[in-house]
């Protein structure tokens, strides 16, 4: 019985195929399919177009869309073969994007043999399991063609609703990017801007200047590590991207109130306790760094 809690794809059947003097007719059908040509050639035909598949190739076709595979001559074309639904709008718009042949690396391959091997399956785990590959196998071969725009991007820690493009490229960056030693002057450069219209753009949005934020990324992190780990607080000053201890145990205490060595001894993370509970493990820290968020804003620029 297939698990109707899992969101995105349903797998009804799959095959492997193989085509020697023979084709596909034109015809449609309610649902989804992949076409992996996996030795050999054969020529596509969707709607009015035709695509020449060689080994290694893929190609989705999707709900009412007119397809066939000319007769193969001379030459045996194997392909893999999977039919599905989709019940998620990301997904088929992702689909979209898959309406033409697409090469498929060594990741994308091994995900089709799984599918092939295991999607036929009727007992739960591999139905889930299934379910599971063919929604990374859709997203990873789209992600290239997905779409990004603001709402897409997204912040750890703050709501970027209603910021500026800018400022949102900014806030995610310095979130990737933030144990590297990141000056205005680079940011700027990379950017494309200058170093005054990116810190005037990201003050008017957030109300944070970008240093306060760096340091409010960097200082939870930190927080984080003293809380889940035993590492040394020299290591962990280096890790989080400060070039000195006493930079780095000035601006913690600035922003937590206590320095590190005492915040480890207060607030030291007991996982097992809450594993009974898995919903309350990602609020662990962020109850522990209430002072954090408090404090975050109100701080003078250090740069």
């Amino acid at each position: 019985m297939v698990n109707t809690n899992m969101p995105g794809t349903e797998i009804i059947w799959v095959e492997k195929c193989e085509y020697r003097d023979v084709g596909v007719k034109r015809h449609t059908h309610s649902y989804y399919q992949l076409y992996y040509l996996y030795s050999g050639s054969c020529t596509f035909i969707s709607e009015d177009n035709e695509y020449y598949l060689d080994k290694g190739f893929g190609i989705f076709i999707s709900p009412g869309i007119a397809h066939g595979i000319k007769r193969v001559e001379n030459s045996t074309a194997v392909l893999r073969e999977i039919k599905f639904f989709v019940e998620d709008e990301s997904l088929c718009q992702d689909l979209i994007n898959l309406n033409k042949p697409v090469r498929f690396d060594d990741y994308a391959s091994d995900s089709v043999e799984y599918l092939i091997n295991y999607g036929r399956s009727r007992l739960s785990y591999y139905i889930d399991s299934c379910q599971c590959c063919m929604n990374s196998l859709i997203f990873y071969l789209s992600r290239e063609n997905r779409i990004i725009n603001q709402a897409d991007l997204n912040s750890q820690l703050i709501d970027t609703t209603g910021f500026s493009d800018l400022s949102v490229k900014i806030i995610i960056y310095l979130e990737e990017e933030y144990a590297s030693q990141i000056t205005l002057d680079a940011l700027a450069e990379e950017m494309g801007y200058s170093k005054n219209y990116i810190c005037n753009v990201f003050r008017k949005d957030t109300g944070f200047t970008i240093i306060n934020y760096l340091n409010f990324i960097r200082i939870r992190h930190a927080a984080e590590m003293f809380s889940y780990s035993d590492r040394e607080i020299s290591y962990i000053c280096e890790t989080v991207g400060f070039k000195n201890m006493s930079h780095f145990v000035h601006t913690f205490k600035r922003f937590v109130g206590i320095p590190p060595g005492l915040y480890r001894r207060v607030f030291p993370a007991d996982i097992n306790k809450h594993m009974s509970d898995a919903s309350t493990l990602p609020h662990l820290v962020s109850d522990q760094l209430e002072t954090i968020a408090n404090r975050f804003g109100t701080l003078p620029d250090d740069s």
